[in-house]
């Protein structure tokens, strides 16, 4: 059987070639183009993430230096507390940005059915705490509170002999 060959057969498959080959070739590019949006759409879904990823990691890097200073500051009151009711400053050049406010207040314990070997004027009365700690970066004028601290001092130094008396009481 031969195949006839005129001009009405190769016009029907070269147009059928032809059209299939262009619808073709524009869903492929149809195709190329959702992807593009979607990949586009996902990469800066993953830019968010990682820029407030690292806002996160900055933001705690300033609470874990405040709550180290703020620790630092209560054990040298615990040792020495000033002589006044508030006290403010910063931490010097090596921790710039961070400044503090710290307010005392005398508390006299009152204390019921302790039988100690002391008596109850030989305790020294506890000393109330309130340290703020704050963060400015230089570019914005505002300080930000990082770490707020409420605690109570003892006037016994809690290495001597007499605290170890004590200890039953605290």
């Amino acid at each position: 059987m031969a195949r006839k060959t005129g001009p009405s057969v190769r016009t029907k498959e070269a147009s059928a070639r032809g059209g299939g080959w262009r619808r073709s070739r524009s869903f492929v590019l149809l195709e190329i183009l959702i992807a593009v949006v979607l990949l586009g759409t996902a990469l800066t879904a993953m830019l968010r993430c990682f820029t407030n990823g690292l806002k996160s990691v900055s933001r705690d890097r300033k609470v874990t230096q405040g709550v180290l200073l703020a620790q630092g500051l209560l054990d040298d009151y615990e040792i020495e507390a000033p002589e006044s009711d508030h006290v403010e400053g910063d931490f010097g050049p090596d921790f710039p940005g961070f400044s503090y406010t710290a307010d005392f207040e005398w508390v006299e314990v009152k204390y019921r059915n302790i039988d100690l070997r002391l008596t109850k004027q030989e305790f020294d009365p506890l000393r109330k705490v309130t340290l703020c700690v704050y963060y400015r970066p230089s570019s914005m004028g505002k300080a930000t509170q990082v770490v707020g601290v409420e605690t109570y001092l003892t006037g016994i130094e809690k290495h001597a002999t007499q605290s170890k008396l004590l200890n039953a009481l605290f």
